[in-house]
């Protein structure tokens, strides 16, 4: 058998290395990536409007509210949760607008407890997109990410350090960035990342009759406790704009 010398070997073995690291490295155009999410939440069954039945709870496993949340894929979402304190808060998301009223009140900085959903219910790449631009997001930055041991596909970017050279600079750029965190293997919504810092965590998923949703979604805030908002039941719904409207959060 014909030997060859050892420096050969050592260049093959750092070329076969780069290739594979080149492959890993590869990253799709956005618009199959918005494709196969239309395409994966249309099998999950949860394209149309929906109706959930929520708890929201704290450190410790506290019961802090209970309520429905009422989600379209058109981008628009409402939660109202009932404490056992007997107060009301009513949540309205209307694409990037986030309000929040207690007691028909506005509040000035409400707590972010109603996530966009209707990421996971757009059935068109459009939709896609539109969802991710009404959060901020940029749907053509594309990166890879890992998230508790999955690779995803990063839609929109996300924080880096700062880059160490021109080339370390193509890959993204530091700062925080509105995403959706999609994995690689079943093109599965599994994060959310809001401009101000707020992560939306999606737990793993399970059938409500048919429609497939998270277990449960973890709200982690800078310097704030983390939250989390478990799914109770989940059945298909129609809704109205003024479903959606300030009247409803105001409770006029």
């Amino acid at each position: 058998m014909r030997r060859y010398p050892v420096w050969i070997a050592l260049v093959l073995f750092a070329l076969v290395g780069f290739v594979a690291a080149e492959a890993a490295a590869w990253v799709p155009p956005a618009s199959k990536i918005v494709d196969r999410v239309a395409s994966a939440n249309r099998k999950a069954g949860r394209s149309n409007a929906l109706a959930i039945s929520v708890a929201l709870g704290g450190e410790g496993d506290r019961n802090l509210a209970r309520g429905e949340l009422l989600s379209d894929p058109r981008g628009v979402a409402r939660l109202e949760l009932a404490s056992s304190f007997g107060t009301t808060e009513r949540h309205l998301l209307r694409g990037g607008e986030y309000l929040a009223a207690r007691g028909g009140s506005l509040l000035a900085m409400p707590p972010p407890y109603l996530p966009p959903l209707f990421l996971l219910q757009a059935s068109s790449s459009d939709r896609v997109r539109t969802g991710l631009l009404s959060l901020g997001g940029l749907a053509d930055e594309v990166v890879l990410g890992r998230h508790e041991g999955a690779i995803c596909w990063v839609m929109g970017g996300r924080d880096l350090s700062p880059p160490a050279n021109a080339s370390a600079a193509l890959v993204g750029s530091p700062g925080p960035k509105a995403a959706i965190w999609v994995t690689r293997d079943g093109f599965r919504i599994i994060r959310i990342d809001r401009l101000d810092g707020t992560r939306f965590l999606l737990g793993p998923p399970r059938s409500y009759d048919g429609i497939e949703l998270p277990q449960w979604i973890q709200i982690d805030r800078p310097g704030v406790p983390t939250t989390r908002l478990e799914i109770l039941a989940a059945r298909p719904g129609r809704f109205d704009d003024a479903s959606f409207g300030t009247d409803w959060l105001q409770g006029r």
